[in-house]
């Protein structure tokens, strides 16, 4: 197994496990949703979950328990993922055999396509197709070049970047304007420092070699006449619509040895780099030791760095805002593309979606993607406390090598499965409802209409067998959105508003920062999508006109429906 594949925690103490925990469930704000499961933080860090979470919660019945799917699936070690699905009954799926794909969730490496198409309704994976637009740096700075000379100033919050071998021109007669000028190589699909290093002249740099230059920093924010650089922990639960949170704590990691600039020093990657990967080998490395103590050594948390440059009186709270602004431009810069990827590697199967389905379908799910994923934004200071962004990591190390990482980690964790709603599922049951909606539809010989075109009125065709152009039809309903109370809204729109909001109650230590928390706060970003969404219009529509009594009860209503449905799917009286 490599370094990547293994992320337990090495020389931290592990939280365990009881060997039969007690499962709970916590029911939704929504009668229509399901209950889904309760996730607790370790003991051993004796912090409960605030708000109502903690009092809602109930027991799920062992009988009930029995019958129903609690597995999760992986293919590399993540100890403080595992460690918080066993502490909620979760058992591991065997590597073989029928109950082998039977997982709920799935937290490894990227599937392939034809995997991630085998997937259920009920199932969830910790990445989404595609991300590697997020993840390459050569890919990324493409994205973030294009809406630069779209938007200027609004995405000038990443160091100018060139992509070599094209590039070479380019950055030749930069770096003869700026003699003086520092530029570090980076190979762009490297992680943990691999292949960087600093130059000032062309010829430094080999001619044919696919690589990512960017303009070093300079004059960077020091603590101690030391660099240093921040780990902020991002989460997308869904691109369409985008659903973006940010973990309010994450890792400062420090360089190990005095900052300087002097050609000297160039070399000295214990000076220049940040990466704790780096850095650990360092003779003048301090490790932690205590996850109290969380502003000394060679790594801090992010809330000690906050409570630092309070004490410097810097203004944090602006300075976040700047951080989460940079966070949301670099999702919408990759926005459509992840949105292209995502349709393309489920249209094989007509990805469902709950809106879609017969109410065999509905029973099983809480959630209208498949995907989730974090991702760690390596964000450096400058000396004026403004935040620049270097890379993006798609699957940044969870492990533990002090207690202070083991405490945020764990906790991180805990906290993006108990946001998930995973839903335990009677696969029987589900198997066969699902045969019995097939029989039915095979019976009648008709294609049932997405919820969207039933519920909106939409016209399918111009006349017979002629559709209207998406953007056509998207213009429409659009329009109908606009003109509609929240009271009036299809199902469909009822179920992603319920979605969402169940998703941010449940958000623990995450900050939801796109959607914001009212739509003044969106809305600068709209002008910046390639593609205009409904879902994210329809998000925009709630935050303008929140009405929760309605949402309730248009709630209790398809639960009604959804009731008589199930009843008669099963035959019942």
């Amino acid at each position: 197994m490599t370094a990547s594949e293994d992320e337990s925690d090495q020389n931290a103490s592990v939280p365990t496990v009881a060997a039969n925990p007690t499962v709970y469930l916590l029911p939704s704000q929504f009668p229509h949703r399901h209950p889904t499961i309760y996730f607790e933080y370790p003991k051993a860090f004796q912090v409960e979950r605030g708000g109502n979470c903690r009092e809602n919660r109930i027991p799920f019945p062992e009988e009930e328990r029995r019958r129903k799917i609690l597995l999760y699936g992986t293919n590399k070690n993540v100890n403080c993922v595992s460690q918080a699905l066993k502490r909620s009954g979760f058992e591991k799926a065997p590597v073989k055999g029928k109950c082998s794909r039977a997982w709920n969730l799935f937290w490894g490496t990227h599937l392939e396509d034809a995997e991630w198409r085998k997937m259920e309704l009920f199932q969830s994976t910790n990445h989404f197709p595609g991300s590697w637009c997020l993840g390459c740096k050569d890919q990324l700075w493409r994205r973030i070049e294009k809406l630069q000379k779209k938007f200027g100033e609004a995405f000038s919050f990443c160091p100018k970047s060139y992509n070599l071998p094209t590039g070479r021109g380019i950055l030749a007669a930069d770096m003869s304007q700026s003699p003086k000028s520092l530029f570090i190589v980076k190979p762009p699909g490297s992680a943990e420092g691999r292949g960087i290093r600093l130059v000032n002249k062309i010829e430094q740099i080999p001619e044919k070699e696919k690589l990512l230059v960017q303009q070093y920093l300079a004059d960077p924010y020091l603590i101690g006449n030391k660099k240093f650089d921040l780990r902020i922990y991002v989460l997308v639960t869904s691109f369409d619509p985008l659903r973006i949170y940010v973990y309010n704590e994450g890792l400062v990691r420090f360089a190990t040895q005095d900052y300087d600039t002097s050609s000297s020093s160039r070399t000295n990657l214990y000076m220049h780099l940040t990466n704790y990967s780096i850095n650990k080998n360092s003779p003048t490395f301090v490790k932690n030791v205590d996850a109290a103590l969380d502003d000394e050594g060679s790594k801090w948390s992010l809330q000690a760095l906050w409570r630092y440059l309070e004490e410097q009186g810097a203004n944090v709270e602006a300075l976040r805002e700047k951080i989460s602004a940079l966070v949301v431009k670099t999702m919408i810069s990759v926005e459509d593309e992840m949105n292209s990827k995502y349709t393309n590697t489920f249209s094989a199967v007509q990805q469902k979606q709950p809106q879609d389905l017969g109410c065999a379908d509905l029973l099983h799910s809480n959630s209208h993607s498949k995907c989730f994923e974090l991702y760690g934004f390596d964000v450096i200071l400058d000396a004026r406390l403004t935040p620049w962004l270097l890379e993006v990591n798609v699957d940044p190390s969870l492990s533990s090598s002090s207690p202070l990482d083991k405490r945020i980690k764990h906790m991180l964790a805990t906290d993006i499965l108990h946001m998930l709603c995973l839903t335990p599922v009677d696969r029987t049951a589900l198997l066969a409802q699902c045969e019995a909606t097939k029989r039915e539809r095979s019976a009648t010989g008709v294609q049932r209409p997405t919820g969207r075109e039933i519920c909106m009125g939409t016209p399918l065709g111009k006349s017979t067998g002629e559709l209207l152009k998406p953007s056509t039809r998207l213009a429409a309903q659009l329009q109908q959105l606009q003109r509609k109370p929240i009271s009036k809204l299809c199902d469909a729109d009822i179920s992603l508003i319920c979605e969402a909001e169940d998703e941010n109650a449940r958000r623990g230590n995450w900050e939801r920062v796109f959607p914001a928390k009212c739509l003044e706060d969106s809305d600068p970003y709209t002008r910046f999508f390639e593609s205009i969404r409904y879902g994210n219009q329809l998000l925009a529509k709630w935050l303008k006109e929140p009405d929760w009594e309605v949402l309730v009860a248009r709630s209790q209503s398809m639960k009604a429906v959804e009731d008589f449905s199930r009843h008669s799917a099963m035959g019942e009286d």
